[in-house]
């Protein structure tokens, strides 16, 4: 609404009363009855408009409407999330130096097991986010934008210390929301050439001249009118042979 029209679209009444789910947990914004368009170059003085609990402070105080009241309405419906109450007295309490020492884990809510390790990098980074949207100055708020985008992306891109001793000085210090990284695919790695194994020259087979004994039975045969199956060795012996009979 505040980036992909032609005026901008502000809510004015962003709720968790006004927020639906599907039957896929899909979340979709409803009641734009408070809705108005920003005009630009213009003051966009208001009358207040909203539901109490959520109205950002410079819209109750000088009635002043800008996208980023819909910023801090929608970081205190996504504490009511994480927190499964309304967060009213934690966001009044977080200038106190004692509030700011509590534990993360201790401001969840206590119904839910305690997450997993992939979950609580996304947990940590979710409350982050919502303490940045609620920041008192308008301008050091981050866009819906901005808010979208880094909520779609996979996996945060900062770390802090082990979730169980995370506090909630130390996700409100954080002034720059940090970009994600993305994901890059790991180049697979090259086919790997198959070896063949070394070849032995193959010799040629030593030709073993005939034996006495082989000389006789070819004999025997020639005298019995048949003709043995010769090697090529072994015929050239025998014409040798006849011929040095015959002179």
């Amino acid at each position: 609404m505040h980036h992909d029209c032609t005026l901008p679209i502000v809510h004015r009444d962003l709720s968790s009363n006004n927020v639906l789910l599907n039957s896929e947990l899909e979340a979709s914004v409803s009641d734009f009855g408070t809705a108005r368009l920003l005009i630009p170059d213009s003051s966009n003085w208001t009358t207040l408009a909203g539901t109490y609990g959520y109205i950002a402070p410079e819209l109750a105080y000088i009635m002043r409407v800008t996208e980023k009241c819909d910023v801090y309405s929608f970081g205190v419906v996504a504490l009511e999330v994480m927190m499964g109450r309304h967060p009213g007295e934690l966001i009044s309490s977080l200038s106190s130096p004692n509030k700011e020492d509590t534990l993360l884990k201790d401001m969840l809510d206590q119904r839910l097991f305690d997450p997993t390790v992939e979950v609580a990098q996304e947990v940590v980074f979710a409350v982050s986010m919502s303490f940045a949207c609620i920041r008192l100055d308008p301008d050091s708020r981050p866009t819906m934008h901005h808010v979208a985008q880094e909520l779609s992306v996979g996996g945060p891109s900062f770390s802090l210390e082990p979730f169980h001793v995370v506090t909630l000085r130390q996700l409100m210090n954080l002034k720059d929301m940090p970009p994600r990284r993305a994901t890059q695919a790991t180049p697979a790695p090259p086919p790997e050439t198959p070896t063949l194994p070394p070849t032995t020259p193959t010799l040629p087979q030593e030709i073993t001249p005939p034996q006495p004994e082989d000389v006789v039975v070819m004999a025997a045969l020639h005298g019995q009118g048949k003709h043995p199956v010769l090697s090529p060795v072994q015929a050239e012996q025998e014409r040798t042979s006849t011929l040095r009979r015959e002179f």
